[in-house]
């Protein structure tokens, strides 16, 4: 399978222009190729476990780096932006949750799919306003 049809390339388009920021975006973009490459490469599901983790807890860090350059900023949207953090995580913990060890090897991909597209949604819509607020 080739996964060039997998792979997300960072691009200006996703930049919000905050150079601390856009560090943290190119290291989920990053992160989330890895998974998808752990996935088409049929990697062992401890693989794809470790790589969803690592995607999980760099999620926590962005989350925590963003806010507090918002408040810095005075985005006016900072309870907001906060908030959809939350709500992201929250149902991150509801995908992983309905995982155990006796989930299928399809369950955990089906579980990574959907975590990379919330936190891509995530950048692409509300990351983006922070943008458009800088700038």
């Amino acid at each position: 399978m080739n996964t060039e049809v997998w792979s997300l390339d960072w691009s200006d388009d996703l930049s919000v222009g905050i150079p601390e920021i856009d560090r943290e975006h190119q290291q989920f973009v990053a992160l989330i190729n890895d998974l998808n490459r752990a996935i088409v490469d049929r990697m062992e599901l401890s693989e794809i476990r470790k790589k969803l983790q690592a995607i999980l807890d760099h999620a926590k860090t962005d989350a925590a780096i963003e806010e507090k350059i918002l408040r810095q900023k005075n985005y006016p949207q900072t309870s907001d932006h906060t908030q959809s953090h939350q709500l992201v995580d929250m149902r991150m913990r509801e995908i992983l949750g309905d995982l155990n060890e006796n989930s299928t090897m399809y369950q955990w991909i089906d579980a990574s799919l959907q975590v990379k597209r919330m936190l891509i949604g995530h950048l692409l819509n509300e990351d983006m306003k922070i943008r458009d607020y800088c700038h």
